[in-house]
């Protein structure tokens, strides 16, 4: 099976105010980001679906950026950024993957940068599969994916399927 690769951003509305927060993210099967155009280093648990790795989002940050590489199986990209984690963030709103998170199957160059501005008609809404706390539904059946909050959505990207 040929392997199959997809682009994900998010634009934050607002800074997160006064301190550097942890993002937990996975994908099924591989995981690179990117805050505001910067490659972030893994943790070692890049290619591991099941569990999250672990990302120092800076309070600046703008634009994340996600590339996820699936080599077969089940897909899809989980991830969480909860500010209730930090007790000196004021604002805590909860970030997570879903139906808002833009996506594409087709590379374009610094799709990954603070700037970039996905071409009309190029990149669509994800499309949302399930949440990481219904273990009970298909597909990622009695997995958890710990250190994600429960209330994050499996997404992948709806033209990755016609390809």
């Amino acid at each position: 099976m040929k392997s199959k690769m997809i682009m994900i951003i998010v634009t934050l509305l607002q800074s997160l105010k006064t301190s550097d927060i942890l993002m937990k993210a996975t994908c099924d099967d591989e995981i690179k980001v990117w805050f505001d155009g910067i490659e972030q280093p893994s943790d070692g648990h890049y290619k591991i679906y099941n569990e999250a790795s672990t990302f120092t989002l800076p309070r600046t940050t703008k634009r994340i950026a996600v590339q996820c590489k699936e080599h077969g199986g089940e897909e899809g990209l989980l991830a969480s950024i909860d500010p209730s984690s930090n007790p000196f963030i004021l604002h805590r709103e909860l970030i997570i993957t879903d139906k808002t998170w833009v996506c594409s199957a087709k590379f374009e160059d610094q799709w990954f940068s603070k700037n970039f501005n996905p071409p009309s008609g190029t990149w669509t809404f994800a499309r949302e599969m399930r949440a990481n706390k219904d273990t009970h539904l298909f597909p990622w059946q009695n997995l958890l994916v710990s250190g994600v909050h429960g209330d994050a959505i499996w997404i992948w990207v709806e033209e990755a399927y016609k390809t």
